[in-house]
């Protein structure tokens, strides 16, 4: 895409993209993480792990995403 000043935007890709295309990955991780908050605060037993799992699989794309972002 061309700025006004004709300099080119950075950008991943020319085509326009939809409100899904931009947003999954952050629904997903939101997803994730509210799956792993409710079922630590939920109970115990298998729901610990679980709670568990969901939260170290967000926090390393999160950390990537704030590092990157601080570049």
């Amino acid at each position: 895409m061309m700025m006004p000043s004709g300099q080119r935007r950075d950008a991943r890709t020319d085509e326009a993209q939809s409100a899904a295309e931009i947003f999954r990955v952050r629904i997903l991780l939101g997803l994730v993480t509210a799956v792993g908050l409710v079922s630590a605060l939920v109970g115990d037993g298998v729901w610990d792990p679980l709670s568990w799992l969901a939260l170290a699989l967000a926090t390393p794309p999160a950390a990537v995403a704030w590092a990157w972002r601080a570049r």
